[in-house]
């Protein structure tokens, strides 16, 4: 699911409801030392529970003066962050 390499968290599979548990405990464990990226590139699935996770990183890297900023955003998650209304947080690194 996650596997981490500097200051890029590289996320695979399928990111649901069922299985963001691991990425919780990612937050609860992050040092926060550096800014840190998040690479959507080989995930393959997705629901709306990513969105509140990407969400718990931002506030966790804000609280710790630091910054969460994504990479390769799937556009299944883009149209979800849309039709929420919340697309303007989803913040893209280039």
């Amino acid at each position: 699911m996650a596997n981490s390499s500097d200051e890029i968290l590289y996320l695979s599979g399928k990111l649901t409801y069922h299985n963001v548990s691991p990425l919780l405990e990612k937050i609860k464990n992050q040092t926060w030392a550096s800014p840190i990226s998040i690479d959507f590139k080989s995930v393959e699935e997705i629901d709306t529970s990513l969105i509140s996770v990407i969400f718990e990183f931002q506030r966790e890297a804000k609280k710790n003066n630091s910054s969460c900023t994504l990479i390769n955003i799937p556009d299944n998650l883009k149209v979800l962050a849309k039709l929420y209304g919340v697309e303007q947080y989803l913040t893209q690194k280039n």
